[in-house]
This record gives C-alpha cells, structure tokens and sequence, in this order.
C-alpha cells in the first residue's frame, strides 16, 4: 500500500498520501517502507518496468518540490528522496519520497501532494487514529489494514471519506461530508454555471449537497465547404 503513491508520479484523486503508523512499531515501519522506496523503479513512463513516471508539469513539479521543503522546514525528517533525479535530464520527474516525523499540523499533511510524496504520521491507539485522518479537508478514500478485519472495518466507518478500502480488498462506505469536493465543485460551477446534484451518506442518512458543473459544447464548423450540385435542365 505504501508504494501505491508512486503510481503516475503521485498524480491521483484518490492517492493515500498520508501513513499512520503505530507509535509502538513506527521505527520498524519507517525501516520496511525505506527499502522499498530506495529500489523504486521509475523514468520512462513508456517501459512497463517502472511503476512512476514525471509530473505533468514543471510547474506541478515544483509545487511538489516546494511542499517537501515546507514539510522539512517544519521539523519533518526526509528519509528517501525529496528532490529532483540527477539521473533523469528530461521530464518533470520527483524522486519516490518517504518523509518521516510528520505532525499532522504540518502543511505536508494537510494539502493533497500531487506527487510521488508518502508522509508517515504515528498514533498512539484506534481513536487517536480516526482523530487524526479527521483532521484534514480532503477525503475522498481512504485504507486501514489490520491483523482483525472487524477491527479495520470498525476504524474505517468511523473516518470521513467517500470510501474506505479495508486490508487492501474490499470497500466500504464511511461518513462523508466531503466539505473539501463540496466547496470544489460549487466553485466550479459557479464559474462555469451548473446543476446541482444530492449525494446520501449511507451510514447516517445525511445527504450533502455537491455542485457538479455542465460542460458546454459548441458545434466547430469546417472551413472546407462540400461543392455544390448544380441543377441541369
């Protein structure tokens, strides 16, 4: 699971960004994903043996780079990465990152990365667990694994996103407010005009309003005119 945000360079909706990790096993855990972000293969996007390639833009790229600098700038420790591929001389390219000792105040784990970036943040039992994947404005998935399904599926109902995925497999609904996607669409439609649409949370019944914006059309005529057919008597 740790390695998944490294799939298109980081550049996913629904990319888990954020790892908590118990405080009782953090070192252990910090040591297992460490290996494998330092034999990540990634460059060309077009060779199926690497599993990230570059960001969409230099700009989104230094965005990315710009975060990690503010995580480190903060107290965050940077285990792998965090900087350009001295290697790779084209493309936009974030080299797979593992960041460490991340408080969940921190920028780095507040905004949506965008990029082949994992924050690792500890907690101490199940509740301080949910207190702390609550504690953000974006939600729309989120995993928990555990040794005891019941368990997972009870900590995954309790965390605000869209849909949860439980040990990897199976999904679940849990409480969704979805404020962030709420407040995105509406401004969206705002600026380009739309339809409003209702979207119910199945576990509590409430349903949360989304704005989801109209995409306008327009017929583009062809400069070529077919010949005309004259009539013959």
């Amino acid at each position: 699971m740790a390695w998944t945000v490294c799939v298109h360079g980081g550049q996913g909706c629904v990319m888990l960004t954020r790892m908590l990790l118990p405080r009782s096993r953090y070192d252990e855990g910090i040591a297992a994903m460490e290996e494998g972000f330092r034999t990540m293969a990634y460059g060309d996007p077009t060779d199926a043996s690497n599993l990230q390639g570059p960001q969409i833009s230099a700009a989104q790229r230094q965005r990315v780079l710009d975060i990690i600098e503010s995580g480190v700038d903060e107290g965050a420790r940077v285990v792998v990465g965090g900087g350009r591929p001295a290697h790779l001389d084209r493309g936009f390219y974030v080299e797979p990152t593992l960041i460490a000792d991340v408080d969940n105040s921190m920028r780095i784990a507040q905004e949506e990365i965008f990029g082949p970036v994992l924050v690792v943040v500890p907690f101490e039992d199940d509740d301080d667990a949910v207190r702390i994947a609550n504690e953000n404005q974006y939600g729309l998935g989120c995993g928990v694994t555990s040794g005891s399904e019941e368990r997972a599926l009870s900590v995954a109902r309790r965390i605000r996103a869209g849909t949860a995925s439980v040990n990897g497999g199976g999904v679940v609904r849990s409480r969704c407010p979805l404020w962030w996607l709420q407040g995105q669409r509406r401004r969206q439609a705002e600026r380009a005009g739309g339809i409003r649409a209702v979207h119910g949370d199945q576990d509590d019944r409430r349903r949360v309003a989304t704005t989801i914006p109209i995409v306008r059309t327009r017929t583009v005529r062809s400069s070529k005119r077919p010949p005309s057919k004259r009539r013959t008597q």
